[in-house]
């Protein structure tokens, strides 16, 4: 969600999230279950990298005062060449819902991932987040395709029942959040059609 990779790379967010990996093996742990390559950060999604410090956090492998810098950090990288992929909050009754123009429920959220996470959801048949919760975002990430660096995005069909409720970050980006596991039926490759031959993952 980050740019070109040439810049993830570049990134001082990800650099600092690079060295608290190399330094805190909890961390390290929370990262590789979450499904990041912590020898290659560039390539994780900033769902995965969001997620192992919220994680990390809760369980106090990581100073939230940290995290949160971190997270900023990274956010900040990214003004200059993310597109607009926020929603809106949509208030009804005591739930805070994402939204698109017009005051809609959107058709799909997306979500990046690394291949290993998705071969883990080919496997299992359904999406969970090892973190707890998944993060999607209101349009895909174009500036990567779906066979660079490990790094696959998905759309997912949105659907209330699966509990997504929208958040916002403290750059005021509105994402969709959810901590129930997705159907594979409502799942599919941002560019192509959502089968384990596009990993080669044997079932």
């Amino acid at each position: 969600m980050f740019g070109s990779l040439s810049k993830l790379a570049m990134s001082l967010g990800r650099e600092l999230f690079g060295l608290n990996v190399k330094s805190n093996q909890k961390l390290a742990d929370i990262a590789k279950k979450i499904g990041i390559d912590t020898d290659d950060i560039a390539s994780a999604s900033d769902e995965a990298i969001q997620a192992t410090l919220e994680t990390a956090a809760r369980s106090g492998a990581i100073d939230p005062r940290e995290a949160n810098a971190i997270t900023i950090q990274i956010a900040k990288d990214a003004q200059e060449v993310v597109p607009d992929r926020s929603f809106v909050e949509g208030y009804e009754g005591n739930q805070v819902l994402p939204k698109i123009g017009g005051g809609k429920d959107p058709d799909y959220v997306y979500r990046t991932m690394s291949k290993k996470e998705y071969e883990d959801f080919i496997n299992k048949g359904e999406l969970v987040n090892v973190g707890g919760r998944t993060h999607a975002s209101a349009s895909p990430l174009n500036e990567f395709s779906n066979n660079v660096d490990d790094t696959v995005t998905v759309k997912i069909k949105y659907d209330r029942n699966d509990g997504w409720k929208a958040k916002m970050s403290s750059l005021g980006e509105v994402y969709a959040v959810t901590d129930q596991p997705i159907s594979s039926e409502k799942i599919s490759l941002e560019d192509g059609i959502l089968s384990p031959s596009n990993l080669g993952v044997k079932r």
